[in-house]
């Protein structure tokens, strides 16, 4: 085992070893933020998946009775994890989107999370995408051509005022990027 081993496995013991109040006392690096986060991922009902610190916790049925109850039941237990370590969640950016096919009906799935309601929606934007109910484009490629056009408009009053190489490094740093994810 070499030293970079020795380190990481020190420094996991330790986290587990760790109080609610311990961590609350000290920052924790973005490293063993990911392993503190990590024990979540391990530990939850439902199936978490995580970027940085955003987690995403999902759950799979065929009926809207099942889908429901299996998702309380992870987000109750989730919710519960973030008591134990002193965690707060950010109602407004937590959301329920219910996964369906196009020819489905809309499923209704109330769920609570320390006793306030998440909201249920047909679109949410993760990492940098929009994604739908049903997983079309549709709004992320509308959310895409709105914000272009709204720095493409920008650069329309500024065309008779700049000239045209520095009117091209605008929309090379502002609008193009504006395009990508």
């Amino acid at each position: 085992m070499d030293d970079n081993q020795r380190w990481l496995k020190t420094w996991y013991r330790r986290l587990h070893m760790c109080t609610p109040e311990c961590l609350k006392e000290q920052s924790l690096s973005p490293f063993l933020f990911s392993l503190y986060l990590n024990d979540m991922c391990s530990s939850a009902q439902g199936n978490v998946n995580l970027f940085a610190d955003d987690p995403s916790l999902y759950v799979i049925s065929r009926s809207t009775q099942s889908l429901c109850s299996s998702l309380q039941s992870a987000v109750s237990f989730t919710s519960a994890w973030f008591e134990k370590w002193l965690l707060t969640v950010n109602y407004g950016k937590s959301a329920v989107l219910v996964l369906r096919l196009t020819k489905m009906t809309q499923r209704v799935a109330t769920v609570y999370i320390s006793g306030n309601v998440l909201h249920q929606v047909t679109s949410h934007r993760h990492l940098g995408l929009v994604v739908n109910e049903t997983l079309t484009w549709t709004n992320h490629v509308d959310h895409i051509i709105k914000k272009s056009s709204q720095r493409l408009g920008l650069l329309n009053r500024l065309r008779g005022q700049l000239s045209g190489a520095i009117i091209r490094a605008i929309f090379i740093t502002c609008v193009r990027p504006a395009n990508r994810v």
